[in-house]
């Protein structure tokens, strides 16, 4: 499974200019929140279906705007669909990749 990829906040100025932002719970209270366990919002985060930052290189931050509109979607029986993936930027050295690929024969 690809993992989306996370906003890391590396100082402490960034830290609190993204929790004043959008205030965050750390994943154990969102556990806590969806009576789940923590592995279970991991895969909602990596899969998308829960928007979240990094907070240095472990501590994964859940937006409580994003946890308000999951449990909203759960509770009216709509599906959460995860975000589409971010699509890669044509650039010369990704178009090069593509092309030695396919010619090896991968489809891509």
């Amino acid at each position: 499974m690809a993992r989306a990829p996370l906003r890391v906040a590396s100082t402490p100025e960034e830290m609190a200019a993204a929790n004043a932002s959008r205030p965050s719970w750390r994943v154990r209270r969102v556990a806590a929140d969806l009576d789940c366990d923590a592995t279970q919002v991991r895969r909602l985060v990596y899969s998308g279906q829960l928007e979240a930052h990094r907070i240095g290189k472990r501590g994964i931050r859940v937006y409580l705007d994003s946890l308000k509109a999951y449990k909203e979607a759960r509770s009216l029986g709509r599906p959460v669909l995860p975000r589409p993936a971010p699509r890669a930027i044509a650039t010369p050295g990704y178009l090069e990749a593509m092309a030695y690929l396919r010619k090896r024969g991968m489809k891509v």
